[in-house]
């Protein structure tokens, strides 16, 4: 996931209504470690059925998404949940894997 395709992929699709993104940084310690939790999560999430209910995506820290804004550390694991007209109504962080 990336700047440019954030919005259509995942803002205005009616389809997603609950999701979990994943920001991290290339160069980060502690990134590439979670980042290994996080994969293995994601096929988990995949495996028992839940990919389109709860789907996840990983962005890096250097994107300027506007919704999400900007971002002091990472990696940061948040929640967002879309209302049925899109909107979002809810951002919050997640503790770590």
């Amino acid at each position: 996931m990336c700047a440019s395709n954030f919005e259509q992929e995942v803002v205005k699709n009616s389809q997603v209504k609950n999701f979990i993104v994943e920001v991290f940084k290339h160069d980060c310690p502690s990134c590439a470690f979670n980042g290994k939790v996080f994969n293995a999560f994601s096929r988990k999430v995949e495996k028992h059925g839940y990919s389109s209910e709860l789907p996840l995506f990983k962005l890096s820290i250097d994107n300027k998404i506007p919704y999400l804004g900007n971002f002091g550390y990472s990696p940061i694991f948040l929640f967002v949940k879309k209302d049925a007209d899109n909107n979002i109504t809810e951002c919050f962080t997640l503790d770590p894997p």
